[in-house]
């Protein structure tokens, strides 16, 4: 188990990223370093002393399995890891269970093509509504089961820290909201037991030989021969394609700025993020663009002055978005959105405008948009 992520810490240079949602990101810790990722990293550098680390963490709060699998090339592959976490069943909770299947098989499968060598983990969490409606029942959240069959599938290791989490709690005589107080996000002691449930899992996985890890995935006869004669099954759509154009670009592979009327050029981070966006607060503002492939999609930044924008596939009917929620009162931050799947694919235009009205609490009409999602 993890025999790749042993060979890196033996040649004394190994390289881990974490790819997930808030959960990843640290999201109701007091500082980043009291998140399970950043607790994980310590305990990493400290176990293996001579060994130099590069630890990587890509979560982005309220984002789920679809925009890891878009972001996946810039946040992830381009550092060439050695260990993957991927962290998203929260986050996937409440999506159609294809849908949820086909992202993280991309996930997995674009990994494994760009760095064959990549030991990857999921993890999976639970909140107090996963529990309430699935745990509580005697049920598996949705979300959970998907991400497991996935890692079935594809022999890769799990850590289900909801069901342990939960079952700590209660042999602890503790409330839920003790250590969840938002019901989501752990404070700083609820991600020291997240941390502790995953460095005992690590423990384990470090110290089994690859024998012993081949007898720990639950389907091996599955995976097994998948894995070594035909990594990729046939899949509905050409996952390897997804991928961020960043929105100050007017041409890029598949894609094509061809108007921009009222948008302004902003070269500066996004929420901390996206290195340069786009914007306008102007009704009528528009853009037109071209793109090849079978989906579209959007990055862009939901605030307390956001605005709606109207947008048209191929000269079809509008279909009117909001980039304002009501998160967006308390917080700045950026998130993903689709304006269209399942195309034919080909060449399509998109046609975007913003529009003069805004949801009521809204205190604008800003659309500021970081990248474009091309699938």
């Amino acid at each position: 188990m993890l025999e790749h992520i042993k060979q890196a810490i033996s040649d004394k240079q190994a390289c881990v990223v974490w790819l997930g949602g808030s959960l990843t990101e640290g999201g109701g810790a007091s500082a980043p370093c009291f998140c399970w990722q950043a607790l994980l990293s310590e305990w990493m550098k400290e176990k293996y002393p001579s060994c130099s680390f590069t630890c990587l963490n890509r979560g982005i709060g309220g984002t789920n399995s679809e925009f890891g699998l878009y972001r996946l090339h810039r946040d992830v592959l381009q550092n060439r890891p050695d260990l993957l976490f991927v962290e998203f069943a929260v986050n996937d909770y409440g999506r159609a269970p294809e849908k949820i299947r086909e992202d993280m098989e991309g996930i997995v499968e674009n990994t494994l093509e760009a760095k064959p060598d990549t030991d990857i983990i999921l993890v999976l969490n639970t909140t107090v509504k996963m529990a309430e409606e699935n745990y509580d029942r005697g049920a598996v959240p949705e979300s959970v089961r998907i991400h497991q069959e996935t890692a079935d599938r594809y022999c890769l290791p799990v850590i289900r820290v909801g069901e342990q989490f939960l079952e700590l709690v209660r042999n602890q005589g503790w409330k839920r909201t003790d250590l969840l107080p938002d019901q989501v996000h752990p404070n700083d002691r609820g991600y020291r037991v997240y941390f502790e449930i995953i460095r005992k899992a690590m423990e384990s996985f470090l110290s089994e030989d690859a024998d012993d890890g081949r007898k720990r995935i639950q389907n091996p006869g599955k995976t097994s021969d998948m894995l070594n004669e035909s990594r990729f099954p046939e899949r509905k759509r050409g996952l390897r394609n997804a991928r961020l154009v960043n929105a100050l670009k007017t041409e890029a592979e598949g894609f094509r700025l061809l108007v921009s009327e009222g948008f302004r050029e902003e070269r500066i981070a996004l929420c901390g993020r996206e290195k340069g966006y786009i914007s306008s607060n102007v009704p009528g503002s528009r853009l037109e663009l071209s793109f090849f492939g079978s989906s579209f999609g959007l990055v862009w930044m939901i605030a307390s002055d956001s605005g709606r924008i109207s947008c048209s596939i191929d000269g079809g009917e509008k279909h009117c978005l909001s980039s304002w929620d009501s998160y967006a009162k308390s917080r700045e931050r950026i998130n993903h959105k689709m304006l269209t799947e399942e195309l034919p694919e080909g060449m399509h235009t998109v046609r975007i405008e913003v529009e003069e009205t805004h949801d009521a609490e809204s205190s604008g009409t800003f659309i500021r948009i970081g990248d474009w999602l091309i699938g």
